[in-house]
């Protein structure tokens, strides 16, 4: 957003003309996201092509490229990047898009609290231009869409989360793990509900029948009932695991870019084999790699202790547990199982993302028929973190614009396909007294031709509703000196939103910014002041808003808006300060006219510039 006082360099600035951008072809080659790590976890960065070997389906592939993306390069980006009114793709700091994931099923309420400030000083770490994320499934949950503002994350992973049951689970009349229950409800139902078989009769051992079970040879049948009960929930709890786990992922995928999905859960019940493959082939499309961290559940017994059950190994945790290690390496994650606060663990996670390769992989025509990736590298030592999907590496096929005008819109990053600049702007809208949002847009380059583009913006709350959408094709226009132009309106209530903006050509080509939109309602005890808006004459009395016009014979119209306090009545005074500071030589060369309007009467002050004064309540001007 701009003030009145930046309006001197916004007009010297803008005879700037954006610097080109270079759009190359596509090339025969495949990408395929590898991280390599040495004996002590840190990224190995001195590897090249050839040090690669690859196989896809078991022959081995040529590698064309390797190129090492390193976080520290967007932190010194960022400190360097100058704050500016608008946002743009054009040559875009690539930030890491990090969320963190909670599975509520089998969370007890307590369970995150020994490994918050881990996660905290994880988030703390991150580089400005990182996006960052928290979700939990299934609802109800926190829910925060990526976004810089690691705050907003922090206070969302404090929330009390887990739907697992305060009351203990073994309140029954057996103490029977989850392996047990499954091999008596899959080997012996069908037998003689008295007659035990091996596994029935190791339990049976065991735990010895109750006094109050009577006649004892009932206590048999109660064993397989309790162990269909227990395998029939641990299933339906493990299907539902997997099935919010990939409706997630499908939402990831719609997100440019390689993605580190942190899954906190306490287990994953996961015996179908293909269930596993497909959640992998999924993540593997949405470029996420799955870093595991297991919150061990609370266990309480039957008397509200909390020491857990009789022979506490026969809850066999490693059977759990085989789910969630399998979504991890086949991801190319990891898998943690922390002690303490999780210090250590997520200190790991980080140095992993830190630096990883994408590579350049030389393509076949029929490896859409393919399935396996495999990558190794000839360096002892070292270990290779990769999907084992070759879904991620392969191109998608094309779609209609609006399909993907749509996925563009939900991704959080900007995207540098066609050069974009966006500034919002905020006024109060004079039906509702509610802020009116104009987003004004640069598309394209100068001198471009007549292009058809879906074009379209998205509001997004802090909790990630969206409150607004405007998506339509449109045929774009630019001159010899200035981009294509784009505006649209919306009217919101005064929050903290997330405005993304996108467009898409006729070639499949795109091009998408995003920025935080923080939307103050004006002070009732205080002056307030509405954005600048600069831009062209269209007729008389009116203008388009631009993000940078270029000063020429033409007119250029700047508008601005004052709102007095609520009970200020009308004793006191504006002055506004033309061609004062940077840029007062341009300014200086500009006459034309001043227009304030008081209450529907309208008051003319002729001038060349200098200063205008007035008593109003709300105004605008022109400069021309």
């Amino acid at each position: 957003m701009r003030r009145l006082l930046a309006a001197s360099a916004l007009v010297a600035a803008a005879t700037a003309t954006p610097s080109s951008q270079v759009f190359r072809g596509g090339v025969d080659v495949i990408t395929v996201d590898v991280t390599v790590l040495d004996k002590d976890g840190r990224p190995v960065e001195d590897l090249r092509p050839g040090d690669f070997t690859v196989e896809i389906d078991g022959q081995t592939r040529r590698v064309v490229s390797a190129v090492l993306q390193k976080a520290d390069a967007a932190k010194r980006q960022a400190v360097l990047a100058p704050e500016r009114f608008f946002s743009t793709n054009n040559a875009p700091v690539v930030g890491r898009k990090v969320m963190f994931a909670v599975d509520q099923l089998q969370l007890r309420p307590g369970a995150l609290i020994p490994l918050l400030g881990a996660a905290h000083a994880f988030l703390d770490d991150l580089t400005p231009y990182d996006l960052a994320a928290r979700v939990a499934f299934p609802p109800p949950g926190p829910n925060v869409q990526f976004t810089t503002d690691k705050a907003r994350v922090r206070d969302a992973l404090r929330m009390e989360l887990g739907t697992a049951s305060a009351a203990q689970p073994w309140a029954l009349d057996f103490h029977i793990s989850t392996s047990e229950a499954v091999r008596i409800s899959d080997r012996e139902m069908t037998t003689d509900s008295g007659v035990p078989g091996p596994e029935t009769a190791r339990v049976l051992e065991r735990e010895g029948c109750p006094a109050d079970i009577l006649p004892p040879d009932s206590c048999v049948a109660r064993i397989k009932n309790q162990a269909t009960a227990t395998a029939q929930t641990a299933r339906t709890e493990g299907r539902l695991s997997i099935a919010q786990l990939e409706s997630l992922i499908d939402q990831l995928a719609l997100v440019d870019g390689p993605k580190t999905l942190v899954l906190v859960s306490a287990g994953m019940f996961a015996e179908d084999a293909n269930a596993l493959r497909e959640l992998v082939r999924r993540a593997a499309l949405a470029r996420t790699t799955i870093h595991v961290v297991v919150a061990e559940p609370r266990v309480t017994t039957a008397d509200g202790g909390d020491q857990g059950p009789r022979n506490m190994t026969l809850l066999d945790r490693q059977y759990e547990l085989e789910g969630l290690q399998e979504a991890a390496a086949g991801t190319g994650g990891s898998f943690y199982r922390p002690g303490g606060d999780g210090d250590g663990v997520f200190k790991r996670i980080a140095s992993a993302i830190s630096a990883s390769y994408v590579l350049g992989v030389e393509a076949r025509p029929d490896d859409r028929t393919r399935d396996k990736v495999a990558v190794e590298v000839k360096r002892k030592g070292v270990t290779v973190r990769a999907s084992s999907s070759l879904a991620a590496a392969l191109p998608r096929a094309p779609r209609p614009m609006a399909d993907t005008l749509s996925d563009l819109l939900s991704s959080p990053a900007s995207i540098a396909g066609i050069p974009l600049r966006m500034a919002p702007l905020l006024s109060r809208d004079p039906a509702t007294g509610k802020l009116r949002v104009t987003v004004a847009a640069d598309v394209g380059q100068p001198g471009a031709p007549a292009t058809e583009y879906g074009v379209g913006y998205v509001l997004a709350a802090a909790d990630g509703r969206i409150v607004a959408r405007q998506a339509s094709v449109q045929t774009l226009t630019a001159t010899a000196r200035e981009p294509a132009h784009y505006d649209g309106t919306v009217v919101i209530d005064p929050g903290t939103y997330t405005l993304r903006f996108g467009v898409v050509d006729k070639d499949g080509r795109r091009g998408s910014v995003a920025r935080e939109l923080p939307a103050a309602a004006p002070a009732d005890t205080a002056v307030g002041v509405s954005d600048l808006f600069v831009g062209r004459v269209a007729d008389a009395l009116s203008m388009r808003p631009a993000v940078e016009p270029h000063v020429d014979a033409g007119a250029l119209a700047l508008y601005v808006e004052v709102y007095p306090p609520a009970d200020g009545g009308r004793d006191w005074r504006v002055l506004f300060e033309i061609g004062d500071g940077f840029g007062a030589q341009e300014l200086e060369d500009l006459t034309g006219f001043v227009v304030f309007v008081v209450q529907h009467e309208e008051f003319f002050f002729a001038g060349d510039g200098g200063t205008a004064e007035g008593d109003f309540s709300t105004s605008w001007f022109f400069l021309g």
